[in-house]
C-alpha cells in the first residue's frame, strides 16, 4: 500500500523498504521512489560479524523515523528497527492471541509509539499510517495495483487461475475441493494451477486425468504470477499470498478464508476491489488456529456446489457485461 501511493509522499525525503532477501523476488517489476534493501535474515541470526555489517549500513542512512510494519512482531524484527538510530521508531501493537512475547511490554517502552492498538485489520492499519503519518488524504489513497506489479498480459484465452496451497497444508481447502471445481469448470473455462516448485508434484497428481488444466507451481515468480492473475477472469485460492495479489490486481477473487485470522487480513473490501470470502460463522472465529473442533469446521464446511455456484454467476455477469 505504501508504495502504491508513493506518488503522494514527499519529495523532499528518501525511503527505505528492509526486506528478507528470499522475498525481494516480489519487487523484480518494481522501479519507484523507494529503495529495496534486503536482509538476510538468517546470516543476520548466525554471523555476529554480519549482524553488526547490517547495522552499520542501516545506520549509515542517518534514518529520521523508522516504521516496524511486521504484523507479528518478532524480538528479530524489534531488534533490527530499535537498531537502526533513527530519531523516531513506530511498530504496529502486536495484537496476536497467541504470539506472547517475553518482555513484550518492555521491548514496547523503547518505542517511540505502538501504533493502533484499536485496528486489528492489517489493511486498515497501513491505510491508517498512511494518513495519519504520511499526511496522505484518505480521498486519495489507492489501494489497487498500480506501481508493484507491471501487466503486459496479451493472452485473449479465457482462462481462471487457482491456488490451491498455502504456507501451511492444514489451513487449505481440500485439495479433492479444488479438484472437484476445477473439473466442473474446465468444460467452459482454462485452469490455470500457479504455487511453488515444492506444490508442483502434488498438483501434478491432484489434476492428472482434467483437460484444460495448466498446473504452472514452481514455474513462475510472484510478479510473473500476477501477470497471469491480472489476465484471469477470476482467481480462487486460501487465505494466501497470491489471494492478495489477486485483490491487489482487482482480478474477481474467491477466498476460503476460515476464522482463525477473521478480520487480521481478510475479509476486506475496499472500492475498486473485488473480492468475495467463503467461510462457515463459528463462536471460535479468532482462534488463531488453536481449534478445539476435530477439524476446522469454519472452511471445511465450505462445499464446492457455493463456491461454484459463485463463479457462475461472476463469470456469468462478465461475458454478459458490454465491450
Amino acid at each position: 500500500l505504501i508504495m502504491e501511493n508513493e506518488n503522494e509522499l514527499q519529495d523532499d525525503r528518501k525511503y527505505y523498504f528492509l526486506v528478507r532477501d528470499n522475498y525481494v523476488s516480489v519487487f523484480n517489476d518494481y522501479s519507484g521512489k523507494i529503495k529495496i534493501i534486503p536482509i538476510d535474515e538468517g546470516k543476520y541470526k548466525r554471523d555476529p560479524k554480519h549482524k553488526i555489517k547490517t547495522i552499520q549500513k542501516i545506520r549509515s542512512l542517518n534514518l529520521e523515523k523508522c516504521f516496524n510494519l511486521t504484523s507479528a512482531r518478532g524480538v528479530r524484527n524489534d531488534e533490527i528497527a530499535l537498531l537502526t538510530g533513527a530519531s523516531e521508531v513506530y511498530c504496529f501493537s502486536n495484537s496476536w492471541k497467541n504470539l506472547k512475547k517475553l518482555y513484550s511490554s518492555k521491548m514496547d517502552s523503547f518505542y517511540t509509539k505502538v501504533l493502533f492498538h484499536e485496528t486489528d485489520n492489517e489493511y486498515e492499519r497501513h491505510l491508517k499510517l498512511l494518513n495519519e503519518h504520511f499526511n496522505i488524504d484518505k480521498t486519495v489513497l489507492a489501494v489497487k495495483n498500480k506501481n508493484v506489479f507491471k501487466t503486459s498480459q496479451v493472452n485473449t484465452d479465457k482462462f481462471i487461475t487457482i491456488a490451491p496451497f498455502s504456507t501451511e497444508p492444514s489451513r487449505c481447502w481440500s485439495i479433492e475441493n479444488f479438484y472437484e471445481l476445477c473439473d466442473r469448470l474446465t468444460s467452459r473455462y482454462k485452469v490455470i494451477v500457479l504455487g511453488s516448485k515444492e506444490q508442483f508434484e502434488i498438483c501434478e497428481d491432484a489434476f492428472s486425468g482434467l483437460e484444460n488444466v495448466s498446473n504452472l507451481c514452481g514455474k513462475n515468480n510472484i510478479p510473473e504470477a500476477a501477470t497471469l492473475i491480472s489476465g484471469a477472469m477470476m482467481h480462487i485460492g486460501n487465505d494466501s499470498g497470491l489471494t492478495h495479489v489477486a485483490l491487489k490486481m482487482g482480478t474477481p477473487t474467491l477466498g476460503i478464508v476460515g476464522g482463525y485470522y477473521f478480520g487480521k487480513f481478510f475479509p476486506f473490501e475496499y472500492d475498486g476491489l473485488h473480492g468475495k470470502y467463503f467461510y462457515k460463522k463459528m463462536d471460535c472465529f479468532g482462534c488463531e488456529w488453536s481449534c478445539i473442533h476435530e477439524e476446522p469446521y469454519c472452511f471445511t464446511d465450505v462445499t464446492v456446489d457455493e463456491v461454484y455456484s459463485e463463479v457462475l454467476s461472476i463469470l456469468n455477469n462478465r461475458e454478459h457485461q458490454p465491450k
